[in-house]
């Protein structure tokens, strides 16, 4: 009699560690389930900002052709023609080139699935993004000096005193640093940073739940 009450305590006991181990694997599914759910929220993020500058591109890239078809039209001086047109063809070449790279980052984050692939491809994808935006800032910042320098030749603020011409650098230098830090810092590098911190705490779950 003994042995058979023990027999069913231990049923009991064994039935009740199966189910705890399979509530603990649900618990753990449904974890992971909602990172990955926070992942893609925060890639969806970073796609419509893609998508964004791709349409005002588009857009700016209308008008600078709009001005330069109508520059003959308002403009007779052969000199400040020869400027603006110059002018008009960097910033038509930055449309271009930035157009180019806003696409090819868009398609590399909408093939970054992070309900498919494993969590090793996701952090490497995510590395490489990374990486790429620091080129970006880089390339950013070295266009913001170029363009600087193209309008300072088209105004002629050459010819203005050195304390207007001082003034005139500072304040192209600030809202490079305001620019460059509320798009990059504020917005891409935020959700770049915690989808990093997202796979971090994924591995840790995935390592704990083997």
């Amino acid at each position: 009699m003994e042995l058979d009450e023990l027999k069913k305590s231990w049923q009991t006991l064994d039935w009740q560690l199966q189910k705890r181990n399979i509530i603990s694997e649900e618990q753990v599914a449904e974890l992971i389930e909602s990172y990955k759910h926070k992942m893609n929220r925060r890639l969806a993020g970073l796609m419509g900002m893609q998508r964004a500058s791709l349409s005002i591109g588009l857009l700016v890239l209308i008008g600078l052709m709009c001005i330069g078809l109508s520059l003959p039209a308002w403009c007779e001086e052969t000199e400040t023609r020869l400027k603006i047109s110059i002018f008009l063809l960097f910033l038509g070449l930055t449309v271009l080139g930035g157009g180019y790279w806003d696409w090819r980052t868009y398609t590399y984050i909408q093939r970054t699935r992070v309900d498919l692939m494993p969590i090793a491809e996701v952090n490497r994808r995510i590395v490489r993004l990374r990486l790429w935006t620091r080129h970006e800032v880089i390339a950013v910042s070295i266009w913001v000096f170029l363009f600087c320098g193209l309008y300072y030749w088209v105004m002629e603020f050459y010819r203005l005193p050195f304390t207007a011409q001082a003034v005139i650098a500072g304040v192209f230098l600030l809202l490079e640093a305001c620019i460059i830090y509320l798009l990059y810092k504020k917005l891409i590098y935020r959700h770049l940073n915690q989808i990093k911190k997202d796979i971090e705490d994924l591995k840790d779950i995935c390592i704990e739940s083997h």
